[in-house]
């Protein structure tokens, strides 16, 4: 099963990366695809451009990489906008022979059926739930969807752009991604 983990990653932060490896630790999932989506609808804010956002995933994610456990899709580069998640795992299922299962946050989650068409997305994909705000569980929609029980990591890429960099530090993110928005100047305060 390929387990597909879009969002913004505005930038990629320490529960992502946390995430991740705990949904590989515990072999809740054996592959996964991240994807950067371009320009998500409901994000109304200035974003990073994509291809720093798909390099600060590389720098984040390199050890799961190299080990060939993740992958980084660019899948959404592809469509036209908008860039609804129905869209591309449909797109997705076109060029995979595996079952497919979404990961969602279950701050996320709990608003799915306002997606877009989030009601078939919901009743036709196996969709995992991971805590990301509430260490109390979800009340699921459908018998296969699946609430994974991890640790809740108190991060949010919103919260790393409200800060000013010099306020800021890498205890949001992993250092080389630290670095690289240091070094690329990214979410300087006239850019957020």
């Amino acid at each position: 099963m390929l387990h597909f983990f879009p969002g913004s990653f505005d930038p990629v932060h320490k529960g992502h990366v946390q995430l991740v490896k705990y949904l590989l630790k515990e072999r809740l999932a054996s592959s996964i695809a991240i994807s950067a989506t371009p320009s998500p609808p409901h994000k109304l804010h200035k974003q990073a451009p994509l291809h720093h956002r798909i390099h600060m995933l590389r720098l984040a994610f390199h050890p799961e990489l190299a080990d060939n456990s993740l992958c980084i899709t660019t899948i959404e580069r592809k469509l036209k906008p908008p860039h609804y998640t129905w869209f591309t795992l449909q797109a997705l299922q076109k060029i995979t022979d595996q079952e497919i299962s979404l990961v969602v946050g279950d701050d996320q989650y709990k608003d799915l059926y306002s997606w877009y068409e989030g009601r078939r997305l919901s009743a036709n994909y196996r969709v995992v739930v991971f805590r990301r705000i509430s260490e109390d569980p979800v009340q699921l929609f459908e018998k296969h969807h699946m609430q994974v029980a991890n640790p809740v990591w108190k991060v949010a890429s919103s919260e790393f752009r409200k800060m000013s960099i010099e306020q800021n530090s890498s205890t949001m993110l992993p250092e080389n991604v630290f670095e690289y928005i240091l070094k690329k100047k990214l979410y300087h305060s006239s850019d957020t």
